[in-house]
């Protein structure tokens, strides 16, 4: 039996376990038939997770004789098909909750779960509440009872695998990754002497001028005024830099190792179905050859890895992929192997497992990567949850899913977070079906930032608060565009003076960037539906082979994106990105510009609730190119203070 479920994913392994059970079912009349066939099923799987821990029969506890105890798991088996009463399953829930409370005082209660299981049905219970100390039983909630199928084989098997895995938590991530572990500094400083010796290219000095540009948009003076010398101190001794750095190139280095990260999280998250269930798309990435190696990291940061699991906007307009034009360094291999190794170490379906402790996991990670002096001084003051809680409450956003929820200036995406939770609950109140929820979230819930990074953040933590619902799109095989995106929500395209942008001219829009002002074909923002990131694959295709600009609006007309009317605006604006790509100056901007649009886009139908907490800068300390763009903004909605007399 071992060999037919070695180095499989999953999903095979959960086939392979229901198919097992349900042989297991004709033969099974009580529940000890039950228990030690499915207990002898369950043997290939421990051996091939490598589990340390042995699995304990029968054990005494005060409150009874749990049935099996694999480490933080308990099984309750109840006699073969008695979850068709209701009565039973309340018994099973009973005596789980009995069970976790006494297995808490060995282990703590949030990392146990408790499986009921009858070899039709099956559910799983577990504690939600992490701040009392003293046990409150009413705090424990069922999920189930599902019929024993692949989907729920696979998020028992999951609980199972976590046993060998170090649970997915900030406090976890940042005493592997933080500041003060070995390899943080590691990849750092590896980054910064990257950025030193290869900066230069223009690839890499193209992605660091725009994201200096639009940090000093969100940040103003207090990042590009030129006197952070404290900040860089600070930064260098915590990373142990061991040199002066400039402030703006080093916490550019620790934006691309936190960027790193979240993506190869988000990868393992939307490849677990086919890895095999004893490795990981990480694992396998510090273990090949350096050209694989490469190839591999390629792949996620265009984006493809995370497209082909139905995410179609994860990676866009990203600034943090520049580290493959420095990927000679050996200290940069050896450092992105490193990271790669370690994170195999981690339980990626965590926020399945466990939803409230992935909640915002990523601003708490954040928090321990950059020191609260330095947010402070820039301007970052992450939102709580519990004041996050409190603003929906007063709003009244109750989730409902036909609602539209905008949160402008979304940082890691706090608000969006918990109104996802909400929805999810109020969908499922609805009786809607899973596919449903996730389309209606996807389609209601927006986010926006000017911050790349917290962009990403926020991208990710959409993905950890749709939780199993992402499952629905990987086995349908759905795509969905997660609505967060790079943009400004004060100062839309249209607007013309002021550093950002802009003005409607004829039939483009004008957006002006540190490479050049773009003058975008209004026909794939304002016409018909949005169609910018039709246009932006093609002319990324394009542009890569050199496809001279009348065949590329041949192309662009095929799919109806070009129109006899438009083909100069068409044509000229392929030759813009064209000229970036022939300069080295390309990689990033087609899908910058879609997700510069996106709140034209958004704006065409009215929010129903609007929430948010922007970054708290000084009108002084905005540039002055913002400050006169806004300016008649600040004084419309009131913002000066009224002087005396």
């Amino acid at each position: 039996m071992l060999s037919k479920i070695k180095h499989q994913p999953i999903s095979s392994l959960a086939d392979f376990l229901v198919r097992e059970t349900r042989n297991l079912l004709r033969e099974s009349k009580t529940e000890e038939d039950l228990r030690i066939g499915f207990e002898k099923l369950l043997e290939p799987i421990r051996s091939e997770l490598n589990l340390k821990t042995t699995p304990k029969y029968e054990k005494s506890v005060y409150s009874g004789r749990s049935d099996a105890v694999h480490g933080q798991v308990i099984i309750e088996y109840e006699p073969p098909k008695s979850f068709s009463s209701k009565k039973n399953i309340e018994h099973a829930y009973e005596q789980l909750v009995n069970y976790l409370s006494d297995e808490a005082k060995e282990t703590k209660l949030n990392q146990l779960v408790g499986v009921g299981f009858d070899g039709e049905q099956i559910f799983f219970v577990q504690y939600q509440d992490k701040n009392r100390k003293a046990i409150d039983k009413t705090k424990f909630f069922i999920r189930g009872p599902y019929d024993f199928t692949p989907e729920s084989a696979r998020t028992f098997l999951i609980h199972l695998r976590a046993l060998s895995r170090l649970p997915l938590t900030a406090e976890n991530l940042a005493q592997k990754f933080g500041p003060q572990s070995e390899l943080a500094p590691k990849m750092v400083s590896a980054l910064a002497n990257a950025l030193e010796y290869w900066g230069d290219q223009t690839h890499i000095r193209t992605f660091f001028n725009e994201w200096k540009r639009l940090f000093g948009i969100v940040y103003g003076e207090q990042f590009t005024g030129g006197h952070q010398e404290k900040e860089a101190e600070t930064l260098s001794k915590l990373y142990k830099v061991g040199k002066e750095t400039d402030f703006q190139e080093l916490l550019f280095s620790i934006h691309t190792y936190f960027a790193f990260l979240m993506k190869l999280i988000a990868a393992e998250l939307l490849t677990l179905r086919e890895t095999s269930f004893g490795s990981s798309l990480v694992s396998e990435l510090a273990h090949i050859s350096d050209d694989e190696l490469k190839r591999q990291l390629e792949d996620i940061e265009n984006g493809g890895i995370y497209a082909r699991k139905g995410i179609t906007n994860f990676l866009e307009g990203d600034f943090f992929r520049w580290y493959l034009d420095a990927f000679d360094s050996p200290a940069l291999k050896e450092a992105v192997r490193e990271i790669a190794r370690t994170l195999s170490e981690f339980e990626p379906a965590t926020s399945t497992l466990d939803p409230s402790s992935t909640r915002d996991l990523l601003k708490k990670l954040y928090q321990y990567l950059v020191p609260q002096e330095v947010r402070h001084r820039l301007g970052e003051y992450y939102t709580p949850d519990w004041l996050a809680e409190l603003l929906l409450n007063e709003v009244g956003y109750d989730g409902n899913t036909r609602k539209r929820f905008l949160d402008p200036a979304c940082g890691s995406g706090t608000f969006l977070v918990l109104a996802i939770q909400r929805a999810k609950e109020h969908g499922q109140k609805e009786k809607l079906p899973p596919l449903e929820i996730v389309k209606r979230i996807v389609a209601n819930i927006w986010g926006f930032d000017l911050n790349p990074l917290a962009v990403i953040a926020a991208r990710t933590n959409y993905l950890f608060a749709l939780g199993d619902l992402v499952n629905e799109i990987l086995t349908r095989g759905e795509q969905i565009e997660i609505p967060i995106y790079l943009a400004d929500s004060v100062l839309w395209p249209e607007q013309l003076g002021g550093q950002l942008t802009l003005g409607l001219e004829g039939d483009v829009r004008k957006i002006k960037t540190s490479v050049k002002e773009f003058f975008v074909p209004r026909i794939w923002i304002d016409e018909f539906k949005w169609r910018m990131g039709e246009a932006a694959e093609i002319i990324e295709r394009d542009v890569k082979l050199q496809v001279d600009p009348e065949i590329a609006l041949k192309h662009l007309k095929e799919v109806g994106l070009a129109f006899h009317r438009y083909e100069n605006e068409v044509k000229n604006f392929y030759k813009q990105i064209l000229d970036l790509e022939k300069e080295r100056k390309n990689g990033i901007w087609a899908r910058f510009l879609k997700n510069f649009s996106a709140p034209i886009v958004a704006g065409r139908e009215k929010f129903d609730f609007v929430v948010g907490n922007p970054p708290w800068i000084r009108w002084g300390y905005l540039s002055e190119d913002y400050r006169k763009a806004t300016f008649n903004l600040w004084v419309e909605y009131g913002l000066f203070p009224k002087t005396q007399g």
